[in-house]
């Protein structure tokens, strides 16, 4: 399945990681959603309302909310990303070994994540959520540090191992594999 995967990468990456993010995306919020309803404190309060319900989705399911996560996984992690990596690699070519790996977790968490994608996201995902735009500021204001806290704790080891083990595609669509990262 994995090299099926990769086949399908190599022929066409950008249609293959618009679908990956956007599935991730989906999963992810999907139980996202389903813990906080689990562990949410009106869970009889929520079920009664939920054997009315005649739709497709539970009524704790926050639709809108899997729109807005779905369509940016798609097009940030997806697309935005396969530059954006691409483009790092230019800077810090594999090669460099461990300098290669630190710089770009640096510039993702300290330049990218802070200045890029934060602000993509609360853009994003309130628009497509309808806020106001007096409760997007709001909503910055609120989440903004923490938010960017929860990233640098949580993407910061995963960019460290990614940047590390993941092969960045060259130009040509083959892949670059290091040898030999021991002591790199």
């Amino acid at each position: 399945m994995l090299r099926a995967y990769c086949r399908l990468l190599d022929r066409q990456p950008l249609r293959v990681k618009a679908i990956t993010g956007g599935t991730l995306a989906f999963t992810g919020d999907a139980t996202a959603q389903y813990l906080e309803y689990s562990q949410a404190a009106v869970v009889q309060s929520v079920a009664a309302a939920e054997g009315a319900h005649q739709g497709v989705f539970p009524a704790w399911y926050d639709q809108r909310r899997a729109l807005a996560m779905t369509s940016l996984g798609t097009a940030y992690q997806g697309l935005a990303n396969h530059f954006l990596i691409n483009r790092l690699e230019c800077l810090f070519p594999t090669a460099l070994g461990w300098r290669s790996v630190i710089n770009k977790t640096l510039v993702t968490q300290l330049v990218l994540n802070p200045l890029c994608y934060l602000p993509t996201f609360f853009v994003w995902t309130g628009a497509v959520r309808g806020l106001t735009l007096e409760q997007l500021q709001n909503k910055v204001q609120r989440e903004y540090w923490s938010t960017l806290n929860a990233t640098w704790l949580i993407f910061t080891p995963s960019n460290l191992l990614v940047y590390w083990l993941v092969p960045v595609p060259e130009t040509s669509g083959t892949i670059t594999r290091p040898t030999n990262r021991v002591g790199g």
